[in-house]
């Protein structure tokens, strides 16, 4: 055993640091020992970092509309699901701005598509809308599963770089910040991804779905944007 002495005098300090290193610090005055502070070590609970970004490689860009459910599923994948949302907003960044989201399913599948007006007392903003938009989609996508659909990927279609890379990308160091930016400020609609990353996480946990978000240019989300704008123009 390695015994440590101190410069001080020949008393062995080894048992000191040992007990320091678990998490108890005893200060020691001559025949009394007074319990100065005890460390508490903190245990963050983590969730595993996860790839949410879309593997087109892997998976190819084709969808088709499954017959059977009218949903569009990836032709790769037949227990995929494909969901295009959008959000739009009148006048934004003004106190008098409306802001509505669509969310698209399928052509053939009309009483899963949403679209409407983002209600206050919620941010009336363009990039609120399309969180708004996610969480919507979400919920019919859980409502899909309860009802049995058994799904093993979620790709969510957007053709916002602001969702896309929060939810993939940013929102692993947000999420361990406590949703807070680097200068410590909250993230702006820090509370809205931090809802949709519980989500995710329990569609990825209790149920081992994979989802995914893929960012795509405004002319392919023609059909989620459309509903959007309908909503509000």
């Amino acid at each position: 055993m390695v015994r440590v002495r101190s410069r001080r005098g020949k008393k062995d300090i080894g048992p000191l640091l040992r007990a320091s290193r678990m998490g108890r610090v005893k200060s020691v005055r001559g025949r009394q020992k007074t319990k100065v502070t005890e460390v508490v070590k903190r245990r963050l609970t983590t969730v595993p970092k996860k790839n949410r970004t879309f593997d087109e490689e892997r998976h190819g860009i084709t969808a088709v509309t499954d017959e059977s459910s009218g949903l569009r599923r990836l032709e790769t994948d037949p227990q995929s699901i494909v969901v295009a949302i959008g959000g739009s907003c009148r006048g934004n960044g003004l106190s008098s701005a409306r802001a509505a989201y669509g969310v698209f399913f399928s052509n053939h599948a009309h009483d899963l598509n949403k679209s409407g007006e983002v209600p206050a007392p919620s941010p009336q903003t363009s990039n609120y809308s399309e969180l708004y938009a996610t969480i919507q989609a979400l919920e019919v996508v859980h409502q899909l599963i309860i009802a049995g659909d058994d799904l093993t990927h979620v790709i969510i279609k957007t053709d916002s770089s602001y969702l896309a890379l929060g939810l993939s990308k940013h929102i692993w160091k947000w999420a361990l910040n406590g949703f807070r930016n680097w200068r410590g400020q909250p993230v702006v609609n820090g509370r809205a991804f931090k809802y949709l990353h519980e989500k995710i996480v329990l569609l990825e946990k209790e149920y081992g779905i994979h989802v995914s978000f893929c960012l795509v240019r405004k002319e392919f989300n023609q059909q989620a944007d459309g509903l959007a704008r309908a909503a509000i123009f």
